[in-house]
């Protein structure tokens, strides 16, 4: 039998994000989903480094949240502030 984890919500919490990881290692699981939002926060470089490490030993798919679609949009236009936004 397949085992499937889902995993929503990780806003960049690296230390979290480890100790889930951990629990699924132990479990055997085959799949793991991530159900979007996953690297606005405070550690996303972590966050994604260790999802693609991840991917290395489980098949891993991943939904865009709508987090990861304003970081994927500012990613395109830059950042930028407009001297009357101040």
């Amino acid at each position: 039998m397949k085992r499937v984890a889902a995993l929503y919500d990780i806003h960049g919490n690296g230390f979290a994000l480890q100790a889930v990881i951990e629990e699924l290692e132990k479990r055997s699981v085959d799949t793991v989903v991530i159900g979007g939002d996953v690297v606005w926060g405070s550690q996303p470089r972590a966050v994604m480094d260790r999802l693609q490490t991840l991917q290395e030993t489980i098949k891993v798919y991943f939904i865009r949240g709508n987090a990861d679609r304003e970081v994927y949009e500012y990613s395109q236009v830059g950042f930028y502030c407009k001297s009357d936004d101040r």
